[in-house]
């Protein structure tokens, strides 16, 4: 259920910051569009915030992200 796959986004990311691949573990929900399309929702909608990390070597954001 989609309702489903949102809580448990929600709440896992409630707890801790997470990059996609350890989301994706954490709510046992295999990586690819589908987890993509709800996160994307989710942060269309204010209920999570993507954010990139920063590498203090070369003082830029890197391609990772958190949510």
């Amino acid at each position: 259920q989609a309702g489903d796959i949102y809580a448990d986004i929600v709440k896992a990311l409630a707890k801790e910051n997470l990059d996609y691949n350890e989301l994706s573990k954490k709510i046992s929900y295999p990586k690819g569009s589908a987890l993509t399309s709800y996160l994307d929702e989710l942060e269309t909608s204010n209920y999570i915030q993507k954010y990139y990390t920063w590498d203090i070597k070369t003082q830029r954001t890197t391609k990772t992200f958190r949510f």
